[in-house]
């Protein structure tokens, strides 16, 4: 069944959480982050922790009318997270997802979904925009967008560049599964990754962002994960184990090198706040 661009606008069912110290902590602990910020008296959540509050939510906008086979398809091609405060243990949070715009490719269709996360009292904690490309799927419509990312600032062409070598390990997709609290069998099991035609069981997106931010931040950031802004394009899957390469520069652009040396993800960027609070 195609995509049609009537999905536009579609929005999912509030989803609540309640952050507490453990789901926290096991998330960086499942990415081998050790950073002061997380594991001190008066922690944050790691900037990409937010992902665990959202895969629920894409879960319930994430048939738009596919069958069961062509949801399985949904290939996770771009993320763009601003945070406007950091989150602490003892949150209660609320998540929804809204289809925010539809665009064909050579690949299959894509939609792009505005998930926003608010706090007890309202405010808005997250806003992430999450590019899906539905393989081999069309799109029936004309594409179409209500909402689309802020631009980012413009780059310093001559920023130091750095990197940093972080290593891959065979059970990590399990691990970050388990402490992420997000499971989708194509990255812990064979039949199912076979299924969705990949080559290989594969590490989350996410999984992958998260450990680059964290490299980025202990190369050309302070360390703390005072992090504002993250994003990034997923260019190739990264399979387990492997070593994959960090190249970053002071004004935060990033990229990730599988062994090869094909880019697992291009166009990244990282923005800082001043301060924690």
């Amino acid at each position: 069944m195609p995509l049609s661009a009537e999905v536009v606008g579609t929005t999912s069912k509030p989803f609540r959480h309640h952050v507490d110290l453990r789901w926290l902590l096991a998330y960086s602990a499942g990415l081998d982050d050790t950073a002061e910020a997380v594991f001190s008296p008066r922690p944050i959540a790691h900037p990409m922790f937010p992902v665990c509050l959202e895969w629920p939510v894409i879960l319930d906008v994430r048939g738009l009318g596919l069958t069961a086979d062509e949801a399985r398809r949904g290939v996770h091609a771009g993320h763009d997270v601003t945070l406007h405060r950091p989150i602490r243990p003892g949150e209660d949070l609320e998540t929804t997802a809204t289809v925010v715009g539809v665009e064909s490719g050579r690949a299959g269709a894509a939609t792009w979904l505005r998930l926003t996360t608010t706090d007890a009292g309202g405010a808005v904690v997250v806003t992430t925009h999450q590019r899906n490309v539905m393989l081999g799927v069309p799109l029936v419509g004309e594409e179409r967008f209500i909402d689309r990312p802020e631009p980012w600032s413009p780059v310093d062409e001559q920023a130091d560049g750095r990197e940093s070598v972080i290593t891959i390990g065979p059970q990590d997709a399990h691990r970050y599964t388990e402490c992420a609290r997000i499971w989708n069998p194509i990255h812990t099991e064979w039949d199912a990754s076979a299924a969705a035609g990949l080559p290989f069981m594969l590490l989350h997106g996410t999984a992958t962002l998260a450990r680059a931010v964290s490299a980025v931040d202990n190369l050309v950031g302070d360390g703390r994960r005072c992090v504002a802004r993250i994003t990034g394009r997923f260019a190739a899957p990264v399979p387990m184990p492997c070593a994959l390469t960090i190249s970053a520069h002071t004004d935060g652009r990033f990229d990730v090198r599988l062994p090869d040396g094909k880019a697992a993800i291009t166009n990244g960027r990282v923005e800082w706040r001043e301060s924690k609070a």
